[in-house]
């Protein structure tokens, strides 16, 4: 739950499959979930790839270029859970 920054990871690909859940806490509270995903160098924002009031969950992809990333969630009255997989495309 609440404001944090996740990260560093190391991308060889450039490209993500981010799935996320956010929950109401408590039950009725009208929360909000905000994920962004961000240069890990600089902490420049490149996409807010979820932004969400009270529950739900989704899966987004992102493409962009090999470099460092972390991801900043921003959140208040939601529990949260996100995963990221690191996806390739066939030559």
């Amino acid at each position: 739950s609440g404001t944090r920054t996740m990260g560093d990871v190391n991308s060889t690909s450039g490209r993500f499959r981010i799935h996320w859940e956010a929950r109401e806490d408590p039950p009725g509270a009208k929360g909000r979930f905000k994920l962004t995903v961000r240069s890990a160098v600089s902490g420049r924002p490149l996409e807010v790839v979820a932004d969400h009031e009270g529950n739900g969950q989704g899966m987004v992809d992102f493409s962009d270029d090999p470099r460092v990333y972390d991801f900043l969630v921003e959140s208040t009255g939601v529990q949260w859970s996100f995963r990221v997989e690191e996806t390739y495309t066939q030559p």
